[in-house]
């Protein structure tokens, strides 16, 4: 029996209080460090009593001439680098029916376990919907699905049954670059962006995947990584 609700895929987004932005702030240190600096020479000399034109030639003045140098340079620096602002990935509204189907068969210990694990996956990463094959039939696809599929019917293509044989997951960064991108689309809204594909075990296999490109960070798929795991032993448990 395929059980299909509405969920709330608003768990996948990220909050800017939780994924904050730090690259402004990293750009601005030269500019910080800079001011500082020249700041600091100017202040020495203006406290400190000594006549400049006595020192003009002394070996503290050509001292403070080689920090202010230095300390224009981190600033030309730091505005160089707050000019240059790396592009934002592209971001899109999934097309598609949201869904929430677990194959009947599955044992009620192992839904809670796929169910806990979309929950933390979604909640840190970007993912918009996760699916999860077990001997090359759907066990479970939340989230988000393409328009008028049957939850339940979707099947793993050559890119998933390749990572399954060797054991190796899978990250398309963009998805529109890859020629093999259409084994997605036959359950996947068209304009989904990323995709992971995670083997699951010797039997199963994951996608997860969102509407950004490049929505995974080093630091969301070693996430995924490490929730596969407690994946594999729901599979296994559901025999």
């Amino acid at each position: 029996m395929v059980a299909i609700q509405t969920i709330d895929l608003t768990r996948s987004v990220g909050s800017p209080l939780r994924r904050p932005d730090k690259s402004d702030i990293i750009r601005a240190v030269p500019l910080a460090a800079g001011a500082l600096g020249i700041t600091s020479v100017l202040a020495n000399r203006l406290f400190s009593g000594i006549e400049p034109a006595l020192l003009a030639a002394s070996s503290q003045s050509r001292a403070d001439v080689v920090a202010i140098f230095l300390s224009a340079v981190l600033c030309l620096t730091g505005l160089q680098w707050l000019s240059l602002k790396p592009k934002a990935p592209k971001m899109v509204e999934l097309e598609g029916e949201l869904v929430n189907y677990f194959r009947e068969e599955m044992p009620p210990a192992a839904v809670q376990d796929l169910e806990a694990a979309w929950s933390a996956i979604s909640w840190a990463t970007k993912a918009k919907f996760m699916v999860v094959f077990k001997d090359e039939k759907c066990v479970m696809h939340v989230g988000c699905m393409l328009p008028g599929h049957i939850a339940g019917t979707a099947v793993p293509g050559p890119i998933c049954l390749e990572a399954q044989r060797k054991g190796t997951g899978n990250f398309l960064a963009n998805l529109a670059l890859f020629p093999g991108r259409a084994e997605f689309y036959t359950y996947l809204p068209r304009n989904s962006q990323s995709v992971i594909v995670q083997p699951c075990g010797e039997r199963g296999v994951v996608v997860i995947g969102s509407g950004t490109q490049r929505a995974f960070t080093v630091l969301d798929q070693a996430w995924i990584s490490a929730w596969n795991d407690k994946l594999e032993v729901a599979l296994e448990n559901s025999a």
